[in-house]
């Protein structure tokens, strides 16, 4: 059977971004000084799956040749 992973999704307090998601194995190896240090100002949560954009937004200058009319 597979075996199910965890992660730990490190959020800023402040500003409520979400800074890293590091393995729950990893984080539980660290000393403990390396773990206080880590949650210092931040709020910790256990999730299973890291969801990353696979989303990719290009923007390209375009020459505008002829005028652009929004009224109808």
């Amino acid at each position: 059977m597979a075996e199910k992973k965890q992660f730990v999704q490190i959020v800023d307090k402040k500003s409520g971004k979400i800074e890293r998601v590091a393995d729950l194995k990893a984080i539980e190896s660290l000393p403990e000084e390396e773990k206080l240090e880590l949650t210092k100002g931040k709020m910790l949560y256990i999730v299973t799956h890291v969801i990353e954009p696979i989303l990719k937004v290009e923007m390209v200058k375009q020459k505008i040749e002829e005028e652009i009319s929004y009224k109808q």
